[in-house]
This record gives C-alpha cells, structure tokens and sequence, in this order.
C-alpha cells in the first residue's frame, strides 16, 4: 500500500510539473505573439539580396515650418545642416568634401558644372534633408521583422534642380537627353533609425544614393525618381520610385510616395519555376 502511495505521488507530481510547463509555454508564445503583434518578416526574392520598401504618407505645410526646433523648412525640403550635423555627425569639412562630390557626380551625369556662371539662373545646386513631417519611413525589409509604424528615414544629401523655363541639354552619361524645368538629381545619404521589438531605437542602416539618370516631373504633378544605391554590407544597388502631394482642407499636404530598393540592382535568376504555369487555375 505504501508503493503505491509513493507511486501515486510521483505520477501527481509528474501531472502538476506538466501542466505548469504547458501553461509557461503558452505564457511565453502569448508574450511572443504580442511582441511580434504587426511585424511581419519580409522574405528577400529570388535572384537578390535585399529588397527594402520605403513610403512616405506624412503631412506637412506646404510653406515655411519648423517641424523640430532648429529644422526650419519650406515645403517637402529643409535646410540640410541639421541632417549633415545632428543626424550623420559629419564635421564642416566633411560637409565641404561631400560638396565637392556632389558637384563632380553632377557633372560626370549631367554634364553639368554647378559652378559655371553660364549656369547662373538656369539651375539651384542646395543642401537638402527631407521634411521629418512627411513621415518617410522604411514599411518592409527582407529578412527582418519591420513594426507596422515602420522605421523612420532620416534623408538629405545635396539636390540638382533645373529651374530654366526652356530646360537644359544634358552632357556628360546623360549626352542625348533634355531635362525639364523642375528636373534634376539627388545626392545624398538614407539614415534609418532601426528600433528593437519594444520600439526603442539600436541602431541606424545608412544607405548612400545618387542619381544616374535626371528626375522626371510629370505634368499632374506625380514625380519619378531612379537612383544608384550603396550599402556597406550589400554592396550596389537600385532605387525607384513615384510621388505626388495631395492638397487637404486644412491647408497641409499629404505626401505620397512609393520606392522600392533592391540590392543588387537586377535579378540574378536565370530560370523561373515551371510550375504552376502561367494559364493554370488553381
């Protein structure tokens, strides 16, 4: 009689310890489940490396704001300083070199000397960084867990823009091609603001962009964009993207655009899947 008491015991025990850890587990994957609660882990397609999505739904005043204090703007665009200094902690001189890049790339592309007097009127050659209110945000990148808020793209670099009326015949690996009035290029940096699953930010990807090809404005108002991309750990890579503003009763704008980055800047995949085909119903 004592055996089988003792016996019990240990079968009651064994019973108790196996609920407990069932109930822990649950515990834990409620905690993980919440944790993950609108992230979703973006899968890289064939043939790439990366594949990142970026967009940008934000409202901003379409004149002079002060969105943070000490970043004073115009519209969509903002005076550079603050994201050269505050954001990429680069000192004056490292400002001065990236200048002088900017200006080198510009003329490699475009064929256009920003310092050529002939030039005085025709175009504006400025330090930019994006408006924070127009809320550009990275919303999916391949292999990681994005929050449904995104992360926050901190965006600015030096701007080429075509301000002649008639615009200007390109030179240089853009000989052939005219650029309109309000056309141009983009040099510059993306500083993203990674955040951890509480949503405390460890870390910053910084992206370098450069436009090989002049920016086109669309007469309703849309804007495309394509730029070369670099990455430290992906190596090159390839941006493009569309946006336009819509105007709102408040007298804000809301921006809208889509860019989609991959690296490297084409597909490697030779052959796709056979199956299913193309004209096959599930």
């Amino acid at each position: 009689m004592k055996d089988h008491s003792i016996k019990a015991y240990f079968i009651n025990a064994l019973t108790i310890l196996v609920l407990l850890l069932s109930a822990s587990s649950l515990v834990l994957a409620d905690k993980e489940k919440h944790e993950n609660k609108g992230k979703n882990e973006f899968v890289t397609p064939d043939g790439f490396d990366k594949l990142v999505l970026y967009m940008g739904n934000g409202k901003f005043d379409p004149g002079f704001s002060e969105p943070r204090p000490g970043v004073f703007c115009e519209g969509l665009f903002c005076d550079g300083t603050f994201f050269q200094k505050d954001i990429m902690g680069r000192t004056d001189a490292e400002i001065l070199e990236l200048r002088e890049t900017a200006k080198a790339h510009f003329y490699d592309f475009f064929g256009i000397d920003v310092d050529d007097p002939a030039m005085a009127g025709r175009i504006s050659f400025d330090l930019f960084m994006v408006n924070p209110d127009f809320q550009y945000r990275v919303h999916a990148l391949s292999g990681e867990q994005v929050p449904s808020e995104g992360w926050i793209i901190r965006d600015g670099g030096y701007s080429l823009t075509i301000t002649d009326p008639a615009g200007i015949a390109l030179g240089g690996e853009s000989t052939g091609l005219h650029a309109a009035q309000g056309a141009g290029g983009f040099f510059g940096n993306y500083n993203i603001l990674t955040t951890d699953k509480h949503g405390n930010a460890n870390g910053e990807l910084i992206i370098h962009y450069a436009s090989e090809t002049p920016t086109v404005p669309l007469a309703n108002g849309d804007f495309y964009f394509k730029c070369a991309m670099f990455n430290d750990e992906w190596g090159e890579g390839i941006g493009m993207g569309i946006m336009n503003f819509i105007p709102r009763d408040d007298g804000l704008v809301r921006g809208n655009v889509r860019n989609v980055l991959t690296f490297a800047p084409a597909s490697t995949v030779e052959d796709f899947p056979i199956s299913p085909a193309f004209d096959e119903k599930p």
